[in-house]
């Protein structure tokens, strides 16, 4: 018989991320008066919270959070424990596991048990009454929850020492079965098997399972679907091969841009101001790298990549939150990802890492306008530029050198020349990301050689550096830098652990708050955009170039 799955469902697209592995502390504490009473231990695992968890997600067509790290308090945490509790399907479900672990208990038919004065034997349990409610949930499309008897014993106190598990597909070969299972125990694991005979339900009836240990019996559990709660990092679908690229509409709605699959450029937008994404659409094109977006001065978006040609292209909105013009090349030689600016007066002007390790750039002659074509701002790069408006409107551009220090170079006066390339020293890695402070000046974050951030920030606005300070960290990805509603900038960054961190000034213009987990367990570089109500909003890809997202819950405030 071919194998019947439930659709579209893998322990390692649709399971946890984490492994049922949990500290020594209570599930939960009941107040009585002054007392705080603890309620059972987490230690001995949540896989039957873990189990409903995953089915309920499934079945509303959620992704499941993307962390790695098992939790150890907070909302997922209460969840599976609540989840957990709901697993052992009070009253009845406690009973049905000690009449299976009693020692007494058959593991084959016996004269008494077959002309119904006796027990039915764990072997028939399996067989005749248990597998065809997990067939008919399996048959049915429908992921299946089975309990597992692990252990034989008259203690209640070892009911926790079996197991939950979650059926999504089996092989019926003559009389030998294999289910596949989500096992909490071998998290992102697609071969976790549990095979036996259902030849003979008279006799004992061996069942192997692929995690080794042995098991007496399985049941079928009862499962209802609980509603999940939506926390913490939530997924946008697709699968991306660049970083995300952030722009916002001119009613407010935020559009994001990243390289897909098949190489063209996709995107996917608010559709209203602060609220649900459209889903992700694709403007065509042939990227190398990832995309850079500008806002022009009528607010229509225009987007940019390095073409497989090694030009630049540009497609924009012919109106605001409009329609796609579609590609027009601006020419060049490009090495790695643009950046974009808005002079003072609107225009935007683009900056490239040239064949000639130079920076070029190209400006619109009015706004909204035709392009200058490129001129070189010379120097030695080995970055992507970072570009800055200082508070006079001047534009300002960060490279890192040949030396691996930071270099500027400045418009001497609003949409005018250029001062030529001055070294702010440091050390770094990768590109360089510029923020500005709410009194203007403009303040530098690097990827430092020792793997933290640093931050070097002009005294006054438009005016000289103060040097570099770090603000520690362990770094393994570029920075994203945000601006809050109240003026205070806030940085991004993926950590040794693969999650996102961030950092934020503590007043406007102030010292900062030291490095905070958002959790998930992430590739590439964070990026951040702007609500139209000023909440910050946090994008990155997971390992498999999932794009996932997080956002402060109030502006200024924590997160979701």
């Amino acid at each position: 018989m071919a194998r019947v799955a439930v659709p579209n469902f893998s322990p390692s697209t649709s399971g946890f991320h984490f492994i049922n592995s949990f500290p020594h502390i209570p599930l939960l504490t009941i107040a009585v008066g002054p007392v705080s009473i603890p309620i059972g231990d987490a230690s001995n695992g949540l896989c039957g919270g873990m189990v409903y968890a995953v089915r309920d997600y499934f079945q509303a067509g959620m992704p499941t959070p993307p962390d790695t790290s098992s939790p150890s308090g907070g909302p997922l945490y209460d969840y599976l424990v609540k989840r957990l509790f709901d697993s052992f399907n009070l009253p009845g479900g406690p009973i049905f596991y000690m009449q299976l672990m009693e020692p007494g208990l058959p593991d084959h038919e016996t004269t008494a048990s077959q002309i119904g004065i006796a027990p039915h034997g764990r072997a028939w349990v399996m067989i005749n009454d248990q597998w065809p409610k997990i067939k008919a949930d399996l048959d049915g499309g429908r992921l299946s929850p089975m309990a597992l008897v692990e252990v034989k014993s008259t203690d209640p106190t070892m009911m926790g020492h079996n197991h939950q598990v979650l059926a999504y597909a089996y092989d019926l070969n003559g009389s030998n079965l294999t289910i596949w299972l989500y096992d909490p125990n071998h998290p992102d694991d697609d071969n976790v098997t549990l095979s036996l005979s259902i030849a003979d339900p008279q006799h004992t009836t061996a069942v192997n399972f692929s995690d080794g240990a042995t098991v007496w019996c399985f049941f079928h559990t009862d499962y209802g679907f609980s509603a999940p709660p939506v926390f913490g990092w939530q997924s946008l679908s697709g699968v991306l091969t660049s970083n995300v690229a952030v722009g916002r509409n001119a009613d407010g709605r935020l559009e994001i841009f990243a390289r897909g699959t098949d190489a063209a450029l996709w995107h996917d937008w608010q559709t209203v101001p602060n609220g649900g994404w459209a889903g992700w659409h694709t403007l065509s094109g042939g990227l190398i790298g990832g995309p850079a977006v500008g806002g022009n001065a009528n607010g229509r978006l225009e987007a940019f990549v390095h073409g497989t040609d090694n030009a630049l292209w540009h497609n924009w909105q012919t109106s605001p939150g409009g329609s796609w013009s579609g590609w027009n090349t601006l020419g060049g030689g490009v090495v790695g990802d643009v950046a974009v600016g808005a002079n003072a007066d609107g225009r935007l002007e683009v900056f490239a890492h040239g064949t000639d390790n130079a920076l070029w750039h190209n400006w619109q002659t009015s706004p909204g306008g035709a392009w200058s074509g490129w001129n070189s701002l010379g120097g030695g790069l080995t970055s992507k530029a970072a570009v800055g408006r200082n508070h006079d409107g001047r534009l300002e551009v960060f490279v890192r050198g040949t030396d691996a220090a930071l270099w500027h170079n400045w418009q001497t006066s609003p949409g005018g020349g250029w001062s030529g390339w001055n070294s702010l020293g440091g050390g770094l890695i990768g590109d360089p990301v510029v923020g500005t402070n709410a009194d203007g000046r403009l303040e530098v974050f690097v990827h430092g050689t020792d793997h933290a951030l640093w931050h070097n920030w002009q005294t006054s606005p438009g005016g000289a550096w103060s040097g570099w300070n770090g603000l520690g960290g362990g770094l393994t990805s570029g920075v994203a830098v945000g601006r809050n509603a109240d003026g205070r900038m806030e940085v991004f960054v993926k950590g040794t652990d693969n999650a996102v961190w961030h950092n934020w000034q503590t007043a406007p213009n102030g010292g900062w708050s030291g490095w905070n987990s958002l959790g998930g367990s992430f590739s590439g570089d964070p990026a951040v955009g702007s609500n139209a109500d000023g909440r910050l909003e946090v994008f990155i890809r997971d390992v498999r170039g999932v794009p996932w997202q997080r956002w402060q819950v109030v502006a200024n405030g924590g997160w979701n």
